[in-house]
């Protein structure tokens, strides 16, 4: 546990500064970086998840992410993060269930790497308020709640 705390100090040493810079507590910054981590589907997704993201917050939007109902459910049928359904979301009853809850979790849902702390720190631009990954993890973003469920059509049935 000692060597994970001199880990974690020696690599967020640098970004401390960063955060304070740009009004982020350092905690807000990693309990989203953990959601980034877990929902990109790769370094090239951060920043524009970051920007969607950083939307619904701005907004006092739900964010609703499938990553913190799978953080809540925790290990199941002998897998963690396990698909999410819809009763999952209706039925999962915790403070990490972002569809009932609005703003970030109590704490992180994963260890977020570099990638996705830099990611929090450079959200890129967007309109966007919604993003899913089709089939092949290509990325999608929509504007509004309408576009998303042409997206779901379009890529994922």
């Amino acid at each position: 546990a000692k060597r994970m705390i001199i880990n974690f100090n020696e690599k967020m040493g640098p970004y401390f500064d960063k955060f304070a810079e740009k009004d982020i507590k350092w905690t807000t910054a990693i309990k989203l970086a953990s959601i980034i981590e877990r929902e990109a589907g790769g370094p090239g997704d951060m920043p524009l998840i970051a920007g969607i993201l950083w939307n619904r917050l701005l907004k006092n939007q739900k964010l609703e992410i499938d990553a913190t109902i799978q953080y809540a459910m925790g290990k199941t049928n002998g897998k963690w993060w396990p698909t999410v359904r819809g009763s999952d979301i209706r039925n999962t009853d915790s403070p990490f269930n972002t569809y009932k809850f609005s703003g970030l979790p109590p704490t992180p849902i994963a260890n977020p790497g570099i990638s996705a702390i830099d990611a929090v720190l450079n959200p890129e631009e967007t309109d966007c308020f919604y993003y899913l990954h089709d089939k092949s993890r290509q990325i999608h973003c929509s504007v509004t709640y309408e576009e998303h469920l042409e997206n779901i059509e379009k890529y994922l049935n």
